[in-house]
């Protein structure tokens, strides 16, 4: 999370292409609130009342998509009364058909007791598109049902769904009446009159037991993905080990969102707030990463496709485009994400492996998928990369004074020296690594740390 400078938060649409719900603070005092899209140089906020103001980027403090104080809305949402981009639909072929609200911050789904039939079933969704990786987090703050029957499958939780051809994808993470917490998947092959039957999936891993509210969150990375739960949305904890993440081949663009589910003719109601979308964070837990994570000497990091490591230094694949970086000007590759490790802790030239230790030496190449390593003491070594390589380190990262920081979905944290909008790309210039384009809705954060941070120390001198 950045701590200092203004912020730019977006949600998963462009808001170069769709004008999201924002709220949005100037460096001049203003607070506005409405739809807001990039144009060239800034942001344009259009108010309830449509009047559109340009907000230049000097003079934008912070812009928020996730946390906008959404009008309140009464009784039976519409789809269109739901702050954009959200959505809802019912599951076929789901006996019972649901409801969904969304007023003063807080959705509400509910889907009333049917007839008891063993297989009565109903599942609500609101959902919005997510392009490539990211996370959806969300508060659960109650799930109940006023016919809780003894097999009880009431629960409710997070989604992403895709179908591809004839086949139904979906992995959850969800919490039933008790505060039980679960993680499943799932693939379903669709009939031609609309009947669906297993074929693949279908695997259920239990979490731990919470008190309502409770926290959930679900993450996409590649084909992976992986479920966590919290008691108060700080402190994290995964369903499944990093060698069982679920893996699913959805497309580049599923849905996601909030689900609630009921069989046995059950009832539900399930009430969720502070839903949100971004890229995906670390949390506690070792992590195989699915692509490795490169640190430049300034504190860039860029996840990267395609990585080859040599003398020289490192070239990769960056959304089609090749790229270069020289060895000076590398700081660590990470291949894991190891719980409790700062760039800071890893400073001198060497290799830290998986179990832990780190082995002091100069790296020479990767062959064959083993990494080669020259030390004092141990001499010329080989090791395996998939299993026993976490993190190569050529020296230490210091982040640079730099103007802008850019956080994106897939690429990680880009430190630029200017950034400007053309066309639906955000251009950054990168001291270290050239001119890069982001597809504006791949940025999640835009930060000037200098900024905010001697706003800050003003602030704090003031009190």
């Amino acid at each position: 999370m950045i701590k200092h400078g203004f912020i730019l938060m977006l949600a998963a649409v462009s808001l170069a292409v769709v004008a999201s719900a924002a709220t949005v603070e100037t460096v001049d005092g203003r607070r506005l609130a409405g739809a807001a899209r990039f144009e060239k140089g800034g942001v344009v906020v259009s108010a309830a009342d449509g009047a559109p103001t340009f907000i230049a980027f000097a003079n934008l403090l912070r812009l928020d998509a996730a946390a906008t104080a959404f009008p309140a809305t009464n009784g039976l949402a519409k789809p269109g009364e739901f702050p954009e981009p959200w959505n809802a639909r019912d599951f076929a072929p789901a006996a019972i058909k649901g409801k969904s609200a969304f007023t003063n911050g807080v959705f509400t789904i509910e889907i009333p007791a049917g007839e008891l039939q063993l297989r009565t079933r109903g599942s609500h969704f609101i959902r919005q598109p997510m392009k490539g990786d990211g996370e959806i987090v969300v508060r659960v703050d109650a799930v109940g049902s006023d016919n809780r029957k003894k097999e009880t499958k009431v629960g409710a939780g997070l989604l992403m769904h895709s179908v591809v051809g004839t086949r139904d994808y979906k992995v959850t993470i969800r919490v039933d009446v008790d505060g039980r917490t679960s993680m499943r998947s799932s693939t379903t092959s669709i009939a031609a009159g609309g009947g669906t039957s297993i074929i693949g999936g279908g695997s259920t891993r239990a979490g731990e037991k919470l008190n309502f509210p409770c926290w959930l969150k679900l993450a996409r990375e590649g084909d992976y993905f992986n479920g966590y739960h919290s008691q108060d949305g700080k402190q994290w904890q995964s369903i499944r080990r990093a060698t069982e993440r679920v893996r699913a081949k959805m497309p580049e663009m599923i849905e996601v969102g909030i689900a609630a589910d009921s069989y046995y003719a059950q009832s539900i109601k399930a009430q969720f707030s502070h839903a949100s979308l971004g890229g995906v964070t670390q949390s506690p837990g070792e992590i195989a990463l699915v692509r490795p994570r490169v640190f430049l000497r300034d504190g860039t990091s860029i996840s990267v496709e395609s990585l080859v490591l040599n003398d020289s230094g490192a070239a990769f694949s960056d959304g089609g485009r090749q790229r270069t970086v020289r060895q000076a000007d590398l700081a660590q590759v990470h291949f894991r994400h190891m719980p409790q490790l700062g760039l800071a802790q890893l400073g001198r030239p060497g290799l830290l492996l998986r179990r832990g230790d780190f082995i002091d030496g100069d790296f020479k190449e990767v062959e064959r998928g083993k990494m080669k390593v020259s030390s004092v003491l141990f001499g010329l070594r080989s090791y395996i990369l998939a299993d026993e390589v976490a993190v190569l380190v050529f020296r230490s990262a210091t982040p640079a004074p730099a103007l802008f920081e850019v956080r994106t979905r897939g690429q990680g944290t880009l430190t630029a020296a200017t950034i400007a909008v053309e066309a639906d790309e955000l251009v950054a210039t990168l001291p270290l690594a050239g001119v890069w384009r982001l597809p504006l809705g791949e940025v999640t954060e835009v930060s000037q740390p200098k900024r905010l941070g001697s706003a800050a120390l003003v602030n704090s001198v003031g009190r």
